[in-house]
């Protein structure tokens, strides 16, 4: 063997912390899976020492995004299939994401609530782009609650620190109830949908998106439309969104601009190979499972009864 062919030992070294970290994150996901307990305290710790730590303050979306089937064709360039490289692309997509999940749900002149806010980017894009009286992000991260109080301010926005099955809302007091790829971190959904049944209004509305993650209470997209509807709200419209997320994924992998972003992406947890899984780019065990089937990801939306 040459020296060319000798893997540099820093290399090494990160390529074995991965690997390991990968096994404990198999295990540590087995354990969420089997013992909903967990899950609420977990993911808290995960995101104060993840999301909440990311150093690009331009990164206000941490979803997978989304792109239509006309959007991924569009424009004539490259990454992915053919969407047009730009800086904001992150933006771009993630922000399709929510446009999806909404549908043909009105937003001007209601109160909305996003349960699992994050960084606050898609409670002020509906600001930015809408008419709503108000927006509440709440999110069982206190460091994301604290970082987007200082980072958005809006006289119609306000961020609130808050698990989705005990929401800091009172009953029966919002129009629009959202919750972006977050759901699967709950310790029960159907907690969580008859907490969206409380607050929202007869005649309310619900968005929801997000991946199918199984596990005891749940094994497929009919399991989410049964516990709505046993919560008591009525599905409007179910949609697989597999392709339009996988396109998101594959064009984010494919800018250049993403690309040069990624380092600025990183903080506390993410770091190295693990922003890489985060966002679920090319050649990550996340993208393999979307692309093969294998893990699906849905959009629903609902309405609470006595309108």
């Amino acid at each position: 063997m040459t020296s060319q062919d000798r893997q540099p030992v820093g290399d090494l070294l990160d390529n074995i912390r991965y690997r390991v970290g990968q096994a404990l994150c198999a295990v540590t996901f087995q354990l969420l899976q089997r013992v909903p307990g967990v899950r609420q305290r977990f993911w808290k710790v995960f995101y104060n020492n993840g999301a909440a730590q990311i150093a690009d303050e331009r990164c206000t979306f941490v979803n997978w995004g989304y792109l239509k089937e006309g959007e991924q064709r569009a424009e004539g360039a490259q990454p992915g299939n053919g969407l047009a490289d730009s800086a904001d692309l992150l933006e771009r997509v993630s922000t399709g994401l929510y446009e999806q999940a909404l549908g043909d749900i009105p937003i001007d002149g209601r109160s909305v609530l996003e349960v699992g806010s994050g960084r606050g980017g898609g409670c002020v894009h509906l600001i930015e782009t809408h008419e709503p009286t108000s927006v509440t992000g709440v999110d069982a991260s206190d460091r994301l609650v604290a970082w987007c109080r200082s980072n958005h301010s809006h006289e119609r926005l306000r961020f609130a620190q808050g698990f989705a099955s005990n929401l800091p809302i009172a009953s029966a007091s919002v129009d629009v109830v959202l919750c972006i790829e977050s759901s699967h971190c709950y310790p029960s959904r159907l907690e969580f949908f008859r907490e969206v049944a409380r607050v929202l209004r007869p005649g309310g509305d619900f968005a929801l998106a997000d991946f199918i993650w199984p596990n005891a209470e749940v094994r497929g997209a009919e399991d989410i439309e049964r516990l709505l509807s046993e919560a008591g709200i009525t599905v409007r419209a179910a949609s697989l969104i597999t392709p339009g997320v996988l396109a998101a994924r594959r064009a984010l992998s494919r800018s250049r601009t993403f690309r040069e972003r990624l380092p600025a992406l990183a903080g506390g947890m993410l770091q190295g190979r693990s922003v890489l899984d985060a966002w679920a780019l090319e050649g990550t065990p996340y993208f393999a499972a979307l692309a093969a089937g294998n893990l699906e990801y849905w959009s629903w939306t609902g309405r609470k009864g006595g309108a």
